[in-house]
């Protein structure tokens, strides 16, 4: 029997229906075969309350590799180890040595933002940390003239030292010494750890204000209670200025000894470390190690 324009149109419409799923199922197929696949690196994943011994292992691990390219001057090698495994969100022991390396490659602003996991907001010379890492001169000298201005609460070291840490950011540095001044004042009877600390301030304000005897003269003071490489730097700085360059020399390369043989201690002062060894470099440059001459 021949079929009607009606019943062909039926059947037509029967096989695409059957064919239609089939198509789509081998469409699928030959994309999901052969579109490439994006590799993912193999990260950390940390919970806050519980870390497994396995990711605690798998972070020393990372630390050991990241210390080790650091030692060498190798910072690229530290910045894409740390960005392929945990991001931005590397555990404690990892994102000070990311923030450093991002830092020292020119990514001020990145090194700084990583480093502020690690700052305490509560305290006065944070936001000024912040600002002095990424280089943004004109908001820390805003910050720091704002903080000279607020009444005087028991913080006048914290004060002092946050307008200390970038160089002639303030056109006078009067009320900053005089600050620093009040808080050692109330040091006096304190512990010398205590004591050091303000006069290191102190001594550091001085060398801002441009008063180099002076400053030498506090920072020598600090040293003698309590060892600290934040008088070591400024000591070099001071001893430039007054023409000792052997002196100068010598503190300077003991600094940046200090700072190749503490990248292992994760110190909390170590972002002013860096800063500072900024500012030592610009004027008395690291010496490369002597080569050992073989017969």
């Amino acid at each position: 029997m021949k079929a009607t324009p009606e019943t062909r149109q039926r059947m037509i419409l029967a096989v695409t229906g059957l064919l239609t799923p089939l198509a789509f199922w081998i469409a699928f197929g030959l994309y999901d075969r052969f579109t490439p696949r994006r590799r993912m690196p193999e990260g950390l994943f940390f919970d806050p309350a519980r870390v497994s011994p396995e990711e605690r292992m798998r972070t020393q691990i990372l630390r050991a590799q990241l210390l080790e390219a650091a030692r060498q001057g190798d910072w690229r090698r530290v910045s894409r180890a740390a960005d392929d495994t945990c991001g931005v969100d590397c555990p404690s022991p990892i994102f000070p040595l990311q923030a450093e390396a991002h830092w020292r490659l020119g990514e001020r602003e990145k090194g700084a933002d990583l480093w502020a996991k690690g700052l305490a907001w509560e305290s006065p010379v944070a936001q000024a940390q912040l600002q002095a890492l990424k280089g943004d001169k004109a908001a820390y000298t805003a910050h720091v003239a704002s903080l000279l201005s607020t009444p005087e609460l028991g913080l006048d070291n914290d004060i002092a030292w946050a307008c200390v840490l970038l160089p002639d950011a303030l056109p006078d540095y009067t009320l900053v010494v005089a600050r620093a001044q009040k808080a050692l004042q109330l040091q006096e009877a304190d512990p010398p750890g205590g004591k050091a600390n303000v006069l290191n301030t102190l001594g550091v304000a001085l060398y801002r204000a441009g008063r180099y005897s002076e400053a030498l003269a506090r920072l020598q003071e600090s040293e003698s209670l309590q060892h600290e490489m934040m008088n070591g730097v400024f000591i070099a700085l001071c001893c430039r200025k007054l023409g000792d360059r052997t002196r100068a020399r010598r503190e300077a390369n003991s600094y940046y000894q200090f700072l190749r043989n503490s990248l292992q201690d994760n110190s909390r002062n170590r972002l002013e470390y860096v800063l500072f060894e900024k500012e030592l470099s610009a004027v008395l440059p690291a010496t490369p190690p002597k080569k050992a001459i073989t017969p």
